[in-house]
Parts: structure tokens; C-alpha cells; sequence
């Protein structure tokens, strides 16, 4: 059904600002008067600014959300539900919302430091990133070398014989651990990159 809109209509009267003022007391510095309407003819009522119709908007806009929450889904027709566990939002493909059946969303980028990559014939290097990520509050066993991606900070160029040479940039990723290794393919060279290193969480 979804949102269930409301056509709202304005109030039509003879004199729609007039007001009748009655004095109910005064005095030289003040007075007290009640305010009511002198509006002539009232050929329509329209619909009044009060609790009922506000609770009644928040209902339906929040019967709309529920509904649509409900009825989410992937291209293949597969149902998914908005979730939340152990502080992670995500969705869920079970509408009793299991543990076991709970993917968190990823796309929050985590800075975890610099990489050093050096190329002259071959040269591996190991990075523990594991407090780094234990400092952010994450697991570092909950990722893979999929979640791991790197952004250029430097290059330079140290010596070459030819440019007919291809870098080969290779990593691998275990709790937080990273193991680089770099080489080439063609003519010897040498060539000192520093990457950024990020996790998706």
C-alpha cells in the first residue's frame, strides 16, 4: 500500500484574519483580552493544525518506512531486511532478523598506515596492522585481502636500464597482517613506491 497521502485543505472564511478582541480587564500599563475568531462566513473548515492530524501524519509516514523496509529486494528476488548487530548496520535475508543470516555493510574507510614497496629483482615485506585495527574497535579476523586497497603517495625512480619492465605488486592479508611482495618482469631496475594502505569496513 505504501505512504497513504492526505490532501490537505485550507480553511475558507468571509474575513480570514479578522479577530474579535474582548477585554476582560485593564489597567494603565496592560490589558487582558481574550482572542477569538470574527471571520463572517466559514464556507469550509479545512483541516486544523492539531495533535491528532500530526499523530496521524507520523503514523501513516511511519507505516510507509515499515512497509517498505519490509519489502526490499535483491535483482534475483531474494528479500532483504535493515539490520543492526553488535553495533554494525547491515541487512539481513531472514525476516526474524538471525545472527547467522546478518551481512554488515561495508564502505567506512580505515587509514591504516604506509606501505613500502621496493623493486629490485624481488623484495617482500611484512606489515602488522592488527592493533591498528584492534584500536578502532574492529576485529582484524573479520576481513580478507578483499577489504585491503592502496592509494600512491610516492614514486621515485632510483635507476633503470630500460622501461621495458613490468611491476608485479602482489599482498596477502591475515588478521591484520600484511605480507607485500614486489618484483619485476623485463630489465633490472630499481623503484621505491609508498602506498597508503586503507581497510573497507
Amino acid at each position: 500500500m505504501g505512504f497513504e497521502k492526505k490532501t490537505w485543505v485550507d480553511r475558507l472564511s468571509e474575513f480570514a484574519g479578522r479577530r474579535l478582541l474582548t477585554i476582560i480587564s485593564k489597567s494603565d500599563s496592560q490589558m487582558v483580552v481574550d482572542v477569538s475568531r470574527a471571520e463572517g462566513n466559514v464556507s469550509r473548515a479545512g483541516d486544523a493544525f492539531s495533535s491528532y492530524n500530526m499523530n496521524d501524519l507520523e503514523q501513516r509516514i511511519a507505516d510507509g518506512f515499515e512497509e517498505v523496509n519490509n519489502d526490499l529486494m535483491f535483482p534475483d528476488g531474494t528479500r532483504f531486511y535493515p539490520d543492526k548487530q553488535n553495533g554494525k548496520y547491515g541487512f539481513n535475508t531472514s525476516p526474524t532478523r538471525g545472527a547467522d543470516t546478518f551481512s554488515p555493510f561495508k564502505g567506512t574507510v580505515l587509514y591504516l598506515g604506509t606501505v613500502d614497496w621496493t623493486h629490485y629483482l624481488s623484495k617482500t615485506n611484512t606489515y602488522n596492522f592488527s592493533q591498528v585495527i584492534r584500536d578502532a574497535g574492529l576485529d582484524p579476523n573479520d576481513y580478507t585481502a578483499d577489504d585491503i586497497f592502496f592509494r600512491p603517495k610516492s614514486t621515485s625512480y632510483k635507476s633503470y636500464t630500460n622501461s621495458n619492465a613490468t611491476l608485479t605488486r602482489e599482498y596477502t592479508y591475515s588478521n591484520g597482517v600484511i605480507t607485500t611482495t614486489a618484483g619485476y618482469v623485463g630489465d633490472m631496475w630499481v623503484l621505491n613506491v609508498t602506498d597508503l594502505c586503507y581497510l573497507v569496513v
